[in-house]
């Protein structure tokens, strides 16, 4: 194949990615509401970080997504609907992964290969900064260059299911007031008592992660991730030699201007239906926003949006707003919301609230000394999701097995003392 036949070939596998865009679009947002609805079916398994993160994807994504189907014709929709999926997958190479996991090989087809992601930044002011990186047997021996861990203090525990496994998080106070965070997957072995929390010690092996607060605690996991809040980390051993071999700041091109068109009434409902879900980034909100309800009427809200974008200019408008009358109608939840915050629609009538009985399966337990939090999966049969808080816990004592079994829920600060079966 000659030069010129080959650049032809190109040109038009690049247009016909491009003629698949708007569709691959809309199929990202099907499949984002299909995975909550999975991942909150059955609140036992609920995992409230993945949920929180693929609804923060439409945060900035849902009117970009309807700004492109609004355009005509049809080419001019699909070359907008190209631009956002490019801007989506910028973020960086977790939001790369997660779009070519669920848009498949013509969206890795359309996409620049991701850059590679590093532990290391500039801020505003040029200041090298760490982000985050695996848990290594090197790491390890940095952080005890440059941290007493010996001295330092947990100041947040915070374990959780996530699916079928356990994950956690553990906030560590250094002497120097840097924050040592420690993200953990596929925990094994929990024993926390929040009365004996200082001294901290990390041992990387084969089989994983092991760290031990104070003198009994015991934290056992398959890997974990580590990040610094550390306004003076750059003068640390470990932040000069990153200085030196990391590049100046480049800042980051400005998203492309694209011809104002109105976005309409549907992608406002869609958009706060999804900053609504994304509240359960915060484990107090837990339960108390209608996930299950919400992906029933947004099940295949990506076709609907294709099928309307489709109509003919005259009909158009019409067709994109019968989709908010829909949602409304079949949501009471979303009707009244709507109603009630944004003055927009009629409060619908809600159904009653279902009597909370009083054991569950406990699905997420967070510890400061201000505050602790806890979730439950209810044992009514429907396994919804439900969380408290309490000011000012005394004391709480987390054990692995407090994840297994049923029981009581929790009505004050001393029942959350002992979380254990």
């Amino acid at each position: 194949m000659s030069q010129h036949q080959q650049s032809t070939a190109d040109k038009r596998s690049g247009d016909t990615l491009i003629a698949m865009s708007l569709r691959v679009l809309t199929g990202l947002l099907d499949r984002s509401f299909a995975r909550i609805a999975e991942l909150s079916a059955d609140g036992r398994f609920f995992d409230r970080t993945e949920v929180a993160g693929i609804a923060d994807v439409w945060d900035n994504n849902t009117f970009p997504l309807f700004r492109a189907a609004r355009f005509r014709p049809a080419r001019v929709r699909d070359r907008h609907a190209a631009q956002a999926l490019r801007w989506m997958a910028d973020l960086g190479p977790s939001r790369h992964a997660w779009m070519v996991r669920h848009g498949g090989q013509p969206l890795a087809a359309l996409l620049a290969p991701a850059a590679p992601e590093s532990p290391y930044y500039r801020d505003s002011l040029g200041r090298i900064r760490f982000s985050s990186a695996p848990l290594t047997v090197a790491a390890v021996a940095s952080l005890t260059q440059d941290y007493r861990l010996d001295q330092a203090e947990l100041r947040t525990v915070r374990v959780e299911r996530a699916g079928t496994t356990l994950a956690g998080y553990l906030a560590v106070q250094t002497t120097t007031d840097a924050v040592v965070e420690l993200y953990l997957r596929d925990i094994q072995d929990v024993r926390v008592d929040t009365s004996d929390v200082t001294g901290i010690v990390l041992a990387v092996a084969d089989p994983g992660v092991e760290i031990r607060i104070g003198d009994r605690g015991l934290i056992r996991c398959a890997g974990a991730v580590l990040g610094l809040d550390d306004d003076s980390w750059h003068l640390t051993h470990a932040g000069r030699a990153a200085d030196a071999i990391t590049p100046a700041r480049e800042p980051r091109p400005p998203k492309p201007r694209v011809k104002e068109k109105s976005v309409g009434t549907a992608a406002y409902v869609l958009h706060e239906v999804m900053l609504q879900i994304r509240t359960v980034r915060y484990a107090k909100q837990v339960g108390k926003v209608p996930i299950r309800e919400y992906c029933a009427v947004f099940e295949g809200v990506g076709d609907a949006i294709l099928s309307a974008a489709g109509r003919p200019w005259w009909s158009r408008d019409a067709a994109f707003g019968r989709l908010t009358d829909e949602w409304l109608a079949v949501s009471p939840h979303l009707a009244t919301h709507m109603a009630k915050r944004y003055n927009f629609g009629t409060p619908a009538a809600l159904p009653a609230e279902p009597v909370l009985p009083d054991r569950g399966v406990l699905t997420l337990a967070s510890w400061t000394a201000s505050q602790a939090i806890v979730n439950y999966a209810v044992d009514d049969g429907s396994w919804r999701l439900w969380s408290a808080d309490f000011e000012q816990p005394q004391r709480m004592v987390l054990e692995t097995s407090a994840f297994g079994d049923v029981s009581r829920l929790p009505q004050n600060s001393g029942d959350i003392g002992k979380l254990r079966c």
